[in-house]
């Protein structure tokens, strides 16, 4: 029976990702994807770190009209740190809808959350709202519905600089808040600031081919919220594309 549901876990993100590629082609709407994979070392989520081996991360996101898309994402371990190298760790379903309203961007959507071989599945609603100013402020809150039921924030400012026609820089800094039952969950006792972080990228561009190169930089604000974390210092190389699934009438 366990098999048996979690085979069912596994198939359903690209089951569902099928049958919209196929509903789309039959009602002739319009859709863009962008696909990634992406290699990082380690593998640092909200300052803490999961895994201090190397990872794999594979994306798909269908971008429907309206502003409603859907992303689903994979993560694979690539060294045996944890004796399961190639093996998908975690598997997310992200659906959501956003829309620009003059200097503002916001989302709002639901990211459900597989663990093959490890704690139950749960999920994530939540919201984030953006300022298109200098800076580029943006707030993310999330909340945890059955595991935790709990919040968790992200708060994040951004700069961007085009060095030439193909190559873009920008830089991104985060702060991140916890609830108390979120910052048990990962050791700690206390809610407030969780931790700070900081990552440079560097795009090269052809066509709808992207590469990117990223360095970042972590640190936990307070160990009764955060402890103290092995890794610091990480990066990753993402590589993308954006094929054209338009249809049309």
């Amino acid at each position: 029976m366990h098999h048996n549901r979690r085979s069912a876990q596994l198939m359903a993100p690209f089951i569902l990702a099928t049958f919209l590629q196929l509903f789309v082609t039959k009602e002739s709407c319009a859709v863009e994807s962008t696909h990634q994979i992406a290699y990082r070392y380690p593998h640092v989520w909200r300052g803490i770190t999961l895994r201090d081996f190397p990872v794999l991360n594979i994306s798909s996101t269908f971008s429907f009209d309206r502003g409603l898309s859907l992303q689903v994402w994979a993560g694979l371990d690539l060294s045996d740190g944890d004796g399961r190298a190639g093996e998908v760790q975690e598997i997310d379903i992200d659906l959501y809808y956003q829309r620009q309203r003059g200097r503002w961007d916001v989302r709002f959507g639901y990211i459900g959350l597989i663990f093959p071989g490890g704690i139950d599945p749960t999920g994530e609603a939540y919201a984030q709202i953006g300022a298109n100013v200098p800076g580029s402020p943006r707030l993310e809150v999330y909340y945890n519905v059955d595991l935790l039921q709990d919040l968790f924030a992200l708060f994040h400012v951004q700069e961007n600089w085009r060095l030439s026609e193909k190559w873009q820089a920008s830089w991104v800094g985060t702060l991140g808040i916890s609830g108390r039952e979120y910052a048990r969950f990962f050791g700690a006792t206390e809610s407030g600031f969780h931790h700070w972080s900081t990552h440079l990228d560097l795009r090269y561009a052809l066509r709808n081919h992207f590469i990117t190169f990223r360095l970042a930089y972590t640190e936990n604000l307070d160990n009764k919220v955060l402890r103290d974390q092995p890794v610091s210092l990480w990066g990753g190389i993402y590589f993308s594309w954006k094929p054209s699934l338009s249809k049309g009438r």
